[in-house]
């Protein structure tokens, strides 16, 4: 391969550039984590073998979503170093600025998986009474099985009551 990488690791740059390729980051962060000039970079990329293998990372990153994450971290990153600016002007306090990085790190994390759980089978009827009123009944049913030769229901725990 011939490409200039100064003192890098060819895994890691692989990994910046695939991140500059999704547009989460910069020609020239990814030259400053190298020890490279932004034109360095772009004749290392320019190598068809380190295309492709830039291409491939990129390709992973946007297939597992890693790519929206990266971007938007990224975005939040830079809005916070263009708000803390704000601050060391004095056009805004300290106090806001953590605040709001607070509520921007509970929006940002990753959220917990719920597990679904089997409430089986329901139904719901709405009936419109006119004037605006209307009632609905609902309610979870247990499965009907049919018996396959007479097409009747087949009761295996009957309710209360029930005389088949």
């Amino acid at each position: 391969m011939n490409c200039p990488l100064l003192n890098s690791n060819v895994e890691v740059f692989i990994e910046d550039a695939a991140r500059f390729a999704v547009g989460a980051t910069t020609l020239d962060r990814v030259g400053a984590l190298h020890g490279m000039e932004p034109e360095q970079v772009l004749a290392a990329l320019s190598d068809t073998e380190m295309s492709v293998r830039v291409e491939r990372a990129a390709a992973e990153l946007e297939r597992d979503g890693s790519a929206a994450r990266i971007r938007a971290r990224s975005l939040l990153y830079e809005a916070m170093r263009r708000l803390s600016e704000t601050v060391d002007q004095g056009e805004c306090s300290p106090s806001f600025l953590l605040r709001l990085a607070e509520v921007m790190g509970k929006l940002s994390a990753e959220p917990k998986e719920e597990k679904a759980q089997n409430t089986g089978p329901s139904f719901q009827i709405s009936i419109d009474l006119g004037g605006g009123q209307s009632v609905s009944l609902s309610n979870n049913v247990q499965p009907v099985v049919l018996d396959a030769s007479t097409g009747e229901p087949i009761v295996s725990n009957p309710a209360p009551g029930w005389r088949g």
